[in-house]
């Protein structure tokens, strides 16, 4: 009897030992699942909150609630706490999110009281009005400012598409006045001013003007054209470029063909016309604005070069080009400190525009949009870039001006 005693209370340890761990395996179980779920709703509650910022117009408020009310009523239970972090500057929301956790074996889970998760989404994408886009990502510097040069662009954003860690360099007292920033790499410099804090390693966007066909190109229409008087030009194609030194030119509406040579306005030169395009092909076809000339025009309305007032060929063989992916040398030049008037889209895929003089640029237009390869702002010019779309009757191309494709994403 003694022996089957002993039997039966070593089977009961056993049993007992057995559903022990039995239990405690459970347990990690539970726990593990429970992290999870804490995981999932805390990053739903920050995606669903992040989307908030282009609905409620950052506010914090209303951005905050949303992400409560997700873990309220999500499967964690209403024992469930949020702590919601919103940071409108960066349009990111941080969540964390706490739930009350029971142990079926409390002595081997003593510490376990609660399990917790937190995550942090941002918004990011196409937002507002788009006016400059930096296309670059092989370059060092998309976007540098220098001495005293400023770029206003009070309602729209700015994108530079370069992943460097100096994707945007602002340096010395030059400053930058935007709705947004995004830059797919990172920021460098000192700026003195009112810069916004740009949204870093944000993802890159793509060419909105890419698939945009070229203009016919005939036979010359005239060859190495230097106007030094007043004049009135007719489109057509100008072979070797076209030259205005010291002379008055007014342009009748229709697309300019520059090929091979640039488009050159010194000596006090001027040029005004309405409803005009240039297409910069071939050797050499650039822009060069130099100090004191004189510019005011406006884009095409109709036709293949609507909305366009300069685009450069992409596959246009300069020397100036892209070097071994790091730098892009030369490019197109506005010296101006009197081209107040640049309406419509001005855009060089495959080039740099410098902007180098000391007055406001593009200030009296009723809107204005770049795209190139890369800017370089120097001395002290300011590059305004208006947004006042319903004033003029020239179309902005797709893909820019007023656009709405944003995304809320995880972050970390």
């Amino acid at each position: 009897m003694e022996k089957a005693g002993n039997v039966a209370l070593t089977a009961s340890v056993a049993f007992g030992a057995m559903m022990l761990v039995a239990g405690i395996a459970v347990d990690f179980a539970r726990v593990d699942n429970e992290k999870k779920i804490a995981q999932s709703v805390a990053d739903n509650a920050a995606l669903s909150a992040a989307l908030e910022f282009a609905i409620s117009n950052n506010n914090a408020d209303m951005i905050k609630a949303v992400a409560e009310a997700y873990v309220d009523t999500s499967s964690l239970g209403s024992e469930a706490s949020a702590k919601v972090v919103v940071d409108t500057t960066a349009n990111t929301v941080k969540v964390q999110v706490e739930a009350p956790f029971s142990a079926l074996f409390p002595g081997q889970f003593s510490s376990t009281k609660a399990v917790s998760a937190s995550a942090t989404a941002q918004l990011t994408g196409q937002a507002g009005n788009v006016c400059m886009i930096g296309l670059s990502n092989g370059i060092k510097r998309t976007l540098t400012m220098n001495k005293e040069a400023r770029l206003t662009a009070n309602s729209c954003a700015i994108y530079s598409n370069s992943i460097d860690k100096q994707s945007m360099y602002v340096q010395d007292k030059a400053d930058i006045v935007a709705d947004e920033i995004y830059l797919a790499g990172g920021f460098q410099g000192k700026p003195t001013g009112t810069l916004k804090e740009p949204v870093t390693d944000a993802p890159p966007i793509r060419d909105p003007l890419e698939s945009r066909p070229f203009p016919y190109v005939g036979m010359c229409d005239a060859n190495n054209k230097v106007v030094t008087d007043t004049q009135s030009l007719t489109p057509g194609v100008y072979c070797g470029g076209l030259s205005v030194e010291g002379g008055t030119v007014t342009l009748e509406k229709g697309v300019y063909i520059i090929k091979d040579g640039p488009l050159l306005v010194t000596d006090g030169g001027s040029v005004a016309g309405d409803y005009v395009g240039f297409f910069l092909t071939g050797t050499d076809a650039k822009i060069n604005f130099d100090t004191d000339a004189t510019i005011d025009l406006s884009a095409p309305k109709t036709g293949t070069m609507t909305s366009l007032l300069f685009y450069a060929d992409p596959d246009n063989p300069t020397s100036d080009k892209e070097k071994d992916g790091k730098k892009l040398k030369g490019g197109h030049v506005i010296r101006s400190d009197n081209a107040r008037r640049l309406v419509g889209t001005i855009y060089l895929p495959d080039d740099k525009l410098t902007v180098d003089g000391n007055q406001p640029v593009a200030d009296q237009s009723e809107y204005t949009v770049i795209i190139a390869k890369a800017f370089e702002l120097f001395n002290g010019p300011n590059l305004v870039l208006n947004t006042d779309y319903s004033a003029s009757d020239i179309p902005v191309p797709e893909g820019v001006g007023p656009v709405d494709n944003q995304t809320p994403r995880l972050v970390n």
